[in-house]
């Protein structure tokens, strides 16, 4: 009897695990997939739409030392690449009279010191760019001896397309970046009055406000803003998602802790990581996912892993 019991006891126990476990399982069948998410939060700052050109450094006035008279070169001490100073003397000369006149004076009266002798002085501050004669040459009156580049004629050049001519009212100062990483800042100094006609570019002379020694044809890249938007809605650009003709874009969005939602936008300024979002308007509490959002459906099942995450 008692056996019977037992037997009667251990099979209820049976049937009662086994409809616990069906239970289970098919519960664990209905349950629809997470998937791990990270979220962001739209930033409202200021964005401005760039493009960079690249600019060519250049000394605009450069100017010939040319010979007063015909004569010898009785010293000249510059060379290529000089550093010259206005009022320095460059180059003296003696024409042959006076060198023969000279010498017939002094003979007469040595505490004379007649030499006759013609200094050819620099009119202006800057470099030696190139140098034709050297001491003991005999040079015709106009004659071109050197020229020198106006230190304060420097700058840089950058062919500017000319649809683009009426960005430069808000580039009073533009942003020169170097080969090797230094920045300098331009100023608009000067628009030449032509284009060239097969790239239709027009060329704009920019000063250098700071004091700089650059060599000349040095290629730099000048950066003009477009467009300004001081309150931006941002967004990194990895929490955008497109169809294939990159016609349509959307983000997901959450609307609790488990759930998203597609959201379709529009974007604006796009620049390094950051986009503009232009419709619709979020605001700063607004959960963005960034990671994981690939191929996700409308209101998707996710689990948040991480917040908060910052633009790059």
């Amino acid at each position: 009897m008692n056996i019977k019991i037992i037997a009667l006891l251990s099979l209820a126990g049976i049937l009662i695990y086994s409809c616990g476990a069906k239970e289970s399982a098919s519960s664990s069948e209905n349950q629809e997939p997470t998937t791990p998410v990270t979220v962001t939060t739209p930033e409202i700052a200021s964005m401005q739409d760039e493009i960079t050109l690249n600019a060519t450094s250049v000394y605009i006035l450069k100017t010939d030392i040319t010979s007063t008279i015909n004569g010898y070169i009785v010293e000249s001490d510059i060379q290529l690449g000089d550093k010259v100073n206005k009022g320095e003397v460059l180059f003296r000369l003696q024409t042959k009279e006076a060198k023969s006149l000279g010498n017939e004076v002094n003979k007469l009266d040595p505490s004379f010191h007649f030499t006759g002798i013609n200094n050819i002085v620099c009119p202006t501050r800057g470099y030696v760019i190139m140098s034709n004669h050297q001491q003991g040459d005999y040079v015709q009156e106009g004659q071109v001896l050197a020229t020198i580049s106006d230190e304060k004629s420097f700058g840089f050049v950058l062919n500017l397309p000319y649809e683009l001519n009426g960005i430069l009212g808000d580039n009073k100062e533009i942003n020169i970046c170097l080969s090797d990483g230094k920045k300098l800042t331009g100023i608009v100094n000067k628009i030449m009055p032509e284009l060239d006609s097969v790239s239709q570019t027009q060329r704009v002379f920019l000063k250098i406000k700071q004091h700089v020694n650059l060599p000349e044809n040095l290629v730099a890249k000048a950066i003009l803003v477009k467009s300004r938007m001081n309150k931006a809605i941002i967004l990194p650009k990895q929490a955008i998602l497109s169809d294939e003709d990159q016609s349509t874009f959307w983000v997901m969005k959450l609307i609790n802790d488990s759930t998203a939602i597609k959201v379709n936008i529009k974007k604006g300024i796009e620049r390094d990581n950051r986009v503009q979002i232009t419709e619709p308007l979020f605001t700063e509490k607004d959960r963005i996912i960034i990671t994981g959002n690939y191929g996700l459906a409308d209101t998707a099942k996710v689990a948040v892993q991480k917040t908060n995450i910052q633009l790059q």
